[in-house]
């Protein structure tokens, strides 16, 4: 039996366009739903409704795929968020709202809607106010960069305000703990992504993944593709004869202009159950992606990240050194050939991983005050 009548929502950012975006919501909703309540995840097309109705069109192709793997596996709300109005509206559908994970508080990502990110409405109907796993993406200097200098100390006190109304703050990363600390707010706990809550054996059964007898793959999934990535990945199939084989995040629409690409699903968002069974049966892991590293640590992988500062190095450093994994990022090809790529002895990070979940869901059954 359900532990309330009024569901619970997650603000989480605008779905369809990011594998790791749609797993982190998948498992929070999942987590909170096994805990025993009513919860979903609101429906945020806020981003995708400022679109011209061609772009839009287009993004409906584009995230098909995803679409069909959030239909099929998160609750989500029957109204769809998508302007400020709607937004506003929120605190009278909900007696709680839980904001993230992801790059929720990163401010040149959520732009005209930051506000609501931190969930202040133009509403006076109470809600309860929570964020987990909240994370800026970037480090405190860069995150004000993104402000514009004249406008930094208003913001700065909006922030504090909102920051103050919250029943109960957990962020991503150590970045995110310092600027909330910045911002005067010292009740900050450090969770993990919402997908640590979930085990390699759950994801395995729940997405039916197929275990392939076939070994030898190297599996990379680059979101930012550029010459050294590739010269690093061939680099390592070669001295380690493994065959290659690569999840493509996805192809730019002029490449299909220019006549460079034919295969239309290049131009789609991946599949993530099929994301997920070619990542589980990886001998080796090469990513520039979070959740792409997250995924690899949760199904106890080999892996080397390669940093991408321009989707937020914070992440990276933090969730590496909370496993205990720092040496397993590089910067470039120079620095792949300084190191030595040993096995991840797991038993360690396994420990880690179940103390960490350990305090994420004490830290949620208190937020919301369960037992």
């Amino acid at each position: 039996m359900k532990t309330n009548v009024v569901p619970i929502g997650i603000l989480t950012l605008p779905l369809g366009r990011n594998v790791g975006g749609v797993l982190q919501a998948y498992a929070l909703n999942k987590v909170l739903s096994d805990m025993g309540f009513r919860v979903e995840t609101i429906d945020n097309q806020s981003e995708y409704h400022d679109y011209s109705p061609l772009i839009r069109l287009y993004n409906l192709f584009a995230t098909f795929k995803q679409r069909r793997f959030i239909k099929r596996y998160i609750k989500q709300s029957r109204k769809q968020i998508r302007n400020s109005t709607d937004f506003d509206n929120l605190p009278n559908t909900y007696h709680t709202l839980i904001v993230g994970s992801d790059q929720v508080w990163r401010l040149d990502y959520t732009q005209k809607y930051f506000k609501y990110y931190f969930l202040n409405f133009n509403s006076t109907t109470h809600v309860r106010k929570i964020a987990y796993a909240a994370s800026t993406g970037i480090g405190k200097e860069e995150w004000l960069s993104n402000i514009h200098k004249s406008d930094i100390s208003n913001i700065d006190n909006y922030l504090r305000e909102c920051l103050k109304d919250f029943d109960a703050i957990s962020v991503r990363e150590k970045a995110g703990a310092d600027i909330c600390n910045w911002l005067g707010c010292n009740s900050i706990y450090q969770t993990v992504d919402p997908t640590m809550l979930v085990d390699k054996k759950e994801y395995a059964a729940i997405f039916k993944i197929p275990q392939t007898n076939s070994h030898s793959h190297l599996v990379t999934y680059i979101l930012d593709s550029d010459p050294d990535k590739q010269k690093i990945i061939t680099h390592h199939a070669s001295l380690n004869n493994l065959k290659i084989k690569s999840i493509n995040s996805k192809q730019r629409f002029k490449d299909l202009i220019s006549l460079r690409d034919f295969n239309v699903s290049h131009y789609q968002f991946p599949d993530i159950e099929k994301w997920l069974s070619d990542m589980y049966n990886a001998d080796f892991i090469i990513t520039d992606s979070f959740h792409g590293a997250v995924f690899a640590i949760i199904f106890n992988k080999d892996f080397i990240v390669i940093s991408n500062s321009s989707r937020g190095k914070a992440r990276f450093d933090s969730l590496l050194e909370t496993f205990g994994l720092a040496n397993r990022i590089i910067t470039d090809f120079k620095d792949y050939q300084s190191r030595h790529w040993e096995h991840i002895d797991y038993s360690q990070v396994n420990h880690i991983i179940s103390i960490e979940k350990q305090k994420a869901l004490e830290f949620l059954r208190n937020a919301l005050h369960t037992t």
